[in-house]
């Protein structure tokens, strides 16, 4: 809880409201001029991280470390690993055919299904578990939802279900797939998040190629430069998060 907290207050928007809040306490005890610069450093900051321009500065920086990869490149290993983030459960399982829901980080579940439909690994792991208390079943069991429906058989898939962070992610799989005998995988996830989730997992022993997936800076390069834009804002929130991340290890 308090790493989302954290999280949460260094994103621009958090910061923004941070220094919004701390303008209304300003106002309220008397301090105009501190209240009135506070806000103006509050909206000035919300306004220039919701700019795409903004994006293509920092999260083009970030990604760029990680290219696309072609398939055909891509060396066989004993399994593929995808990390949970973009396909989360409903909540109405039993109550609807629609017991999923595939955010914008949904191409790394996509794109572990085409590595192995291609023959780059027998096994697909999937590791994530952060929504198993709030809707009945965990990211890993939602992500196998999808990949049934990609094609992917039952019992080619392992989960990992009691990861809340990155870190749990490379520590609960290392000592799943050590069960298997697994010592190569192909790494599926965010463009964004793949140099943290590369340190950890390297920082396990096993032995990693990186597959980037779920490019922001092509997503958002499309806008306009300089109009607001709440994607945007979201998009460099997440960015914050890898950095603050990165800093951290």
């Amino acid at each position: 809880m308090l790493d989302k907290m954290i999280i949460s207050l260094v994103s621009p928007l958090g910061t923004a409201l941070f220094l919004g809040f701390f303008a209304l306490i300003a106002a309220t005890l008397g301090r105009k001029t501190l209240a009135t610069l506070t806000g103006l450093v509050a909206l000035c900051w919300l306004y220039f991280w919701s700019m795409p321009a903004t994006s293509q500065l920092l999260i083009k920086t970030l990604e760029q470390q990680y290219s696309p990869v072609d398939i055909d490149d891509l060396p066989v290993a004993d399994a593929i690993v995808v990390l949970g983030g973009g396909v989360f459960a409903t909540g109405f399982s039993g109550v609807t055919a629609q017991p999923i829901n595939l955010g914008n980080a949904a191409d790394r579940v996509w794109f572990g299904a085409r590595l192995y439909h291609r023959g780059k690994a027998p096994l697909v792991v999937l590791s994530g578990g952060s929504a198993k208390n709030f809707a009945g079943f965990s990211e890993a069991e939602a992500m196998q939802v999808f990949l049934a429906d990609l094609g992917v058989p039952a019992e080619e898939m392992l989960l990992e279900n009691g990861s809340k962070n990155t870190r749990e992610n490379a520590r609960f799989t290392a000592a799943l797939v050590r069960n298997y005998d697994i010592n190569k995988v192909l790494l599926v996830t965010s463009a964004l998040h793949m140099d943290r989730a590369l340190h950890h997992f390297t920082e396990e022993g096993i032995a990693v190629t990186p597959v980037p997936t779920d490019f922001d800076s092509g997503r958002l390069g499309g806008k306009y430069c300089c109009f607001p834009d709440g994607d945007t804002l979201d998009a460099n929130g997440k960015a914050f998060k890898e950095l603050l991340g990165q800093w951290v290890w």
